[in-house]
């Protein structure tokens, strides 16, 4: 009996603090943003990326999005992990990449250019 109370209790106080909080869901979510805006890398060189979401009616919030380089491009960039908030991109060779950032069914694509 009293593992269904404490039970109740731990669900009771998740749902209070989620409504508390502004709790999220992924299907809340109308657009990503990638920062920096304007990507660009050297060879040889990294750029930490960000990604926060907004929902339809403006509000920022925080993501853990699933990234990932377009298959055409891996020879001009890798990322350091495929997902989280944060990344960086590792420029190998001179070209634009295309990196495609996803959370639920919302998907943003970015390029970025990757110079001598």
């Amino acid at each position: 009996m009293n593992k269904i109370l404490m039970i109740i209790s731990f669900l009771i106080l998740l749902f209070v603090y989620n409504c508390a909080t502004g709790y999220v869901k992924v299907g809340d979510i109308a657009k990503i943003k990638v920062m920096p805006e304007v990507l660009k890398v050297k060879v040889g060189k990294s750029i930490e990326m960000k990604a926060v979401g907004f929902t339809k009616d403006g509000k920022e919030i925080e993501i853990y999005p699933v990234w990932e380089v377009h298959e055409k491009d891996v020879k001009i960039g890798i990322l350091s992990k495929t997902t989280g908030d944060k990344v960086k991109f590792i420029g190998k060779s001179a070209g634009i990449a295309r990196v495609i950032v996803t959370t639920g069914n919302i998907a943003r694509q970015v390029k970025i250019t990757v110079e001598k």
